[in-house]
């Protein structure tokens, strides 16, 4: 008898944890979370919509997350805009440090994901 309530209570803890996991990834992919990170809210959604990143008005976090990029890209390309005023072209962007030397493949997946709206 004991064996049969500690199988029954596996089973459902096992149910539980099951519906669970399934109903948080089902949030996720309906809506962020409300408390997640900004930046991850923009890259979720800039995914998922293909959406493109404006690059004379993005943050560094917001930037850090692109795929192809890192902090300290993001970083040298604030401070990029910074000293020398908005991006008129995505290719002043071979003029910041650490992209000067990227390969065709990298770089074309990179600018697929940012813009230089002017809006």
């Amino acid at each position: 008898m004991k064996k049969f309530i500690f199988v029954q209570r596996a089973i459902v803890c096992f149910l539980f944890l099951f519906c669970m996991v399934n109903a948080s990834v089902a949030a996720t992919v309906v809506a962020p979370v409300k408390h997640a990170p900004a930046a991850l809210v923009a890259k979720t959604t800039a995914t998922a919509l293909h959406a493109q990143l404006n690059i004379n008005t993005a943050s560094v976090k917001e930037l850090a997350v692109l795929s192809g990029m890192n902090t300290s890209k993001a970083r040298a390309i604030v401070a990029w805009r910074k000293k020398n005023g908005a991006f008129t072209s995505l290719d002043a962007l071979h003029k910041v440090s650490g992209f000067k030397r990227i390969t065709e493949e990298k770089w074309q997946a990179l600018t697929a994901q940012l813009t230089i709206n002017k809006s």
